[in-house]
């Protein structure tokens, strides 16, 4: 007999950061020790394309803000349970919280849920999020502070704040983050 996972059976780590701090690749290290990964953007680039609005910097940012406004600001997490559920493994790694109703709605949900900060300097970040192919990435310095700005207002720099988990992103190698994710998970999700 093949038990459904039910909310209790899923742990969460819940990933947060500034833009282009890293929490991609740290969700990308989560994948390889066995989580499923859901991205909070995905909602986001999801509802503006179905808009009929290309996916870029502004047109994604506008959507972001107006749907919180619209539905609250724990409606990208609300988004996101139905794809939790449906994830077949029980370790999910969110990537992109960026409200403390985002969290507090995760938790609500989830009892086992884990929140981590990914902290990088403003020139590490702007240099990592140039590097990416994404569409949406800012398109110059100006686009990427105002979107710093866009993110601090949604509450981001709030949830950074109350993270039981950090992880600083400046100096360090790619080894060695990928080294730390894997230390973290151990402590937090195998007793």
């Amino acid at each position: 007999m093949v038990l459904k996972p039910t909310i209790s059976s899923k742990k969460l780590l819940l990933i947060t950061g500034m833009p282009g701090a890293g929490k991609s690749t740290i969700a990308e290290r989560t994948r390889a020790l066995g989580f499923d990964v859901i991205i909070m953007g995905d909602r986001i680039r999801e509802e503006t394309a179905s808009r009929g609005l290309s996916i870029s910097d502004m047109n994604c940012g506008r959507v972001m803000e107006e749907i919180r406004e619209e539905l609250g600001s724990s409606v990208i997490a609300k988004l996101s349970i139905p794809k939790i559920l449906a994830a077949k493994k029980n370790l999910i790694a969110i990537d992109g919280v960026r409200s403390i109703a985002e969290v507090e709605e995760f938790k609500r949900s989830f009892p086992t849920t884990r929140l981590l900060a990914v902290i990088a300097s403003p020139q590490r970040r702007y240099d990592l999020i140039r590097s990416r192919s994404r569409e949406d990435k800012p398109s110059d310095e100006a686009a990427f502070k105002s979107r710093d700005e866009r993110e601090l207002r949604v509450g981001v720099g709030e949830v950074i704040s109350i993270a039981e988990e950090v992880l600083l992103n400046d100096v360090i190698t790619l080894e060695k983050l990928k080294a730390e994710v894997v230390a973290i998970t151990q402590r937090v999700f195998q007793p």
